[in-house]
């Protein structure tokens, strides 16, 4: 299970995002809702997500990277095709897609 988002580098509207400098997070459950305003980088996290999906970097955010923490290991842009979960993923690209 996925346990947090340790850190984001450049990813959207993430520059230097570290998990450990946020006061008061908590790891993930098995079910988590993200909300939040408009443009406040909801969809952004969900590119994360879909990378991991997808086994490869989201297209837009080549020169970024993230770090993922699971119950194991941790996961990056240098190792996403061990990824071992399936993700489901629904956001906007998904909606435009389909």
């Amino acid at each position: 299970m996925i346990k947090r988002i340790e850190q984001i580098t450049n990813f959207g509207i993430y520059k230097n995002f570290n998990w450990n400098s946020v006061p008061g997070l908590v790891d993930f459950s098995q079910k988590n809702l993200f909300y939040g305003w408009n443009y406040s980088g909801k969809t952004t996290l969900s590119r994360i997500f879909c990378s991991l999906q997808n086994k490869k970097m989201f297209d837009s955010y080549s020169s970024g990277d993230f770090k993922v923490v699971t119950d194991t290991d941790s996961f990056n842009k240098t190792n996403l095709e061990a990824f071992p979960f399936k993700l489901l993923v629904f956001n906007s690209d998904y909606i435009k897609d389909n």
